[in-house]
């Protein structure tokens, strides 16, 4: 385990004043006669003059928040009107209330960034076809050692979130036997299957429904063996992709869900393209984490559909070049790119078992995989593609926003999740690296002081420092690989009052994530300013109602000092990065790790990157089996180490 001395180190140790590189050329666009560009230190230019959003979320009342300085609103349409809704009325409704509102902003002087995400259709909505649905696999293992040599009905159980409807004939069910070494399908002997809704309470106030799934088999006697699981795979359409969260993220490739979206885009040209337009934005929340084949849940599954499917033979083949070489890297025999399937993992692996070695495959592969280095290539080649092909469609969404409604920069919005941004930014990172120009990070935090005495912010009641400065690292990064500039902004901001069980989420419409005074906010911006952030929107869904009166003022009497602190500032905190091999050979010098590396000259080294605490973690293995360890922080420092 890692000490809380050495993590209070990892989360500071690494952070360095950096200029961002020099050599990076500005992006440009010009829109209705009107010329923008963005500055390699992020910042947004237009008419030659600063861009600086600075406003909320929602939008106030016009006359009244211009009186105040704020001049920067929200064009969208309602999701009453027009996400939820399949009544034309109603649909011409929501566009005449957009179209009047941007007339407003436009007479008055005002501009506005327009909504995208929601011209997409919704999870719920039901506009999104079968055939645009996304091909699914649910992942489920037990381990059923107990009933060796038993003969009798068996039942198994799980919860999950997938449909109430299962197709008796897309469950597919296995037997393993560790002792020896074998497999069989027993599908056929599963004789029911019954589902039954539950409402799952997480907290005080989260609560969501799920689905109790009940699965009944024959009487059959299971072999007489150590080592018993069975893995379960049931198949689906679901209405939008899994693994992302929390927004509502349909197959962004299905021609059905692409002409909707053209057609939200016609529709809405005329209300949204206007002078006063000044960005684009996806600004519903859209990520993912590391979704393993070994993991248990809902996984895609593209062995049938055509389109992803031949995307994923085509990116193995810029990948790799020839196929010969994608055979050295599988120890496969391939004839072509086109025999190269999407791989569905029935492996039993457990949930609290780890990936790679550790977890088994490389002393039991029952004949699924050649060997454990080939069950982690094929992993990881397939969560690279599905992180790549996301990003690939969301840039190729923004340009079909530009050819509809005009050139103005495009932005694609992540939570504020705590961690290194390179984990939680990847789907970002691919379509800023295709032409989407702007990130969109929102915060939810606290300030105070690190261990260093510097002002950072830090998760809702906890001292979980939010390593802000891996964002501008990685836009730096990402400047740099595509030659041109990006932007950065808060859509939404905000100081929860209460962190972990009791937070409490009131949409922005009360003081959930009000600050308890103008210095704290103010402190709140100059942070996220240190940190590369050339915007502001503060939750508030509606800043007219009462609870929020006491911080629009404050956020208003502050605007001068932030917006000028934006623009001039050009230094960032950085994180300097090191490479996972750099992190081996740092923990091999390692003194007290090189003397005892003497002595075990066959040790291996693998390193893996924690993105909760931003290190790399080295473990060292011998004749499979984990011998040692180090921890090395991002600027090469040996926090902690461990022999066995």
């Amino acid at each position: 385990m890692i000490s809380m001395l050495a993590l209070i180190a990892i989360t500071d140790c690494a952070v360095v004043c950096a200029q961002s590189d020099a050599t990076v050329q500005p992006t440009r666009g010009k829109y209705m006669g009107q010329s923008w560009h963005i500055d390699a230190d992020h910042l947004l230019w237009w008419q030659g003059k600063p861009y600086v959003r600075y406003g909320f979320t929602g939008n106030g009342d016009v006359d009244r928040f211009m009186n105040k300085g704020f001049t920067q609103f929200n064009a969208y349409p309602s999701e009453e009107l027009w996400v939820f809704s399949k009544d034309p009325a109603k649909n011409r409704q929501a566009i005449q209330e957009v179209d009047t509102f941007t007339d407003l902003l436009q007479e008055k002087g005002a501009t506005y960034y327009a909504g995208l995400n929601l011209l997409w259709p919704w999870r719920g909505s039901g506009k999104i076809a079968e055939e645009d649905m996304v091909g699914c696999v649910f992942r489920k293992v037990w381990d059923v050692t107990e009933l060796s040599k038993k003969e009798d009905a068996i039942e198994l159980e799980f919860i999950s979130e997938i449909p109430l409807e299962v197709n008796r004939q897309n469950v597919q069910v296995y037997l393993f036997d560790f002792a020896a070494e074998q497999y069989e399908d027993i599908s056929e002997k599963l004789k029911d299957y019954q589902t039954a809704e539950k409402t799952i309470e997480e907290s005080a106030s989260e609560r969501y429904r799920a689905t109790t799934h009940r699965l009944k088999f024959g009487p059959m006697r299971l072999p007489n063996s150590g080592g018993l699981r069975v893995t379960v795979l049931v198949r689906m359409a679901l209405p939008t992709v899994p693994g992302m969260y929390p927004g509502s993220f349909p197959a962004l490739w299905k021609s059905g869900i692409q002409q909707y979206y053209r057609n939200g885009l016609q529709q809405f040209r005329a209300a949204y393209r206007k002078p006063g337009l000044r960005g684009m934005k996806f600004g519903d929340e859209i990520n993912t984490h590391r979704v393993s084949l070994t993991h248990m849940g809902l996984h895609v599954d593209f062995t049938r559909d055509a389109i992803a499917l031949s995307v994923y033979r085509k990116w193995l083949g810029r990948r790799f070049g020839t196929i010969a070489r994608l055979n050295d890297a599988l120890v496969a025999g391939y004839e072509s790119f086109e025999d190269i399937p999407w791989h569905i993992c029935i492996y039993p692996f457990l949930e609290d078992e780890s990936e790679g070695r550790s977890n088994g495959l490389s002393r039991a592969l029952f004949g699924l995989y050649k060997s454990a280095e080939q069950f982690e290539m094929i992993d990881r080649l397939q969560e690279e593609f599905r992180v790549w092909f996301y990003g690939h469609w969301l840039a190729c969404y923004a340009r079909m926003a530009k050819e509809a409604i005009g050139d103005v920069p495009v932005f694609v919005t992540s939570a504020g999740i705590t961690g290194d941004a390179e984990g939680y930014l990847q789907i970002h990172r691919h379509a800023m690296l295709e032409g989407i120009e702007g990130l969109i990070r929102n915060h939810y935090a606290w300030v105070g002081r690190d261990a260093h005495g510097r002002l950072s912010t830090f998760a809702a009641g906890s001292k979980m420092r939010f390593p802000l400065e891996t964002v501008t690292t990685l836009l730096d990064s990402i400047q740099q690989e595509c030659g041109s500039a990006k932007t950065y902004f808060a859509n939404e901001f905000g100081h929860p009052q209460r962190g972990g069980d009791d937070f409490v989420d009131d949409f922005g419409l009360g003081s959930a994530f009000s600050f308890p005074s103008k210095e704290e906010l103010r402190n709140f911006l100059l942070v996220l300013i240190e940190n590369g952030c050339k915007g502001f929107n503060m939750f508030k869904m509606n800043p007219n109602v009462p609870a929020a009166q006491k911080e629009v003022e404050w956020f208003s009497q502050l605007k001068p000092e932030i917006v000028q602190k934006t623009i001039e500032t050009t230094e960032y905190r950085k994180l300097i990065r090191i490479t996972a091999e750099e992190a081996i050979s740092i923990a091999r010098k390692h003194t007290k790790l090189s003397r005892w590396l003497e002595k075990h000259p066959k040790a291996k080294a693998t390193a893996a990157f924690n993105e909760h605490y931003c290190v790399w973690i080295i473990e060292f293995i011998e004749d499979d089996s984990g011998i040692g360890f180090a921890s090395v922080s991002m600027d090469g420092q040996v926090l902690e180490s461990e022999t066995r």
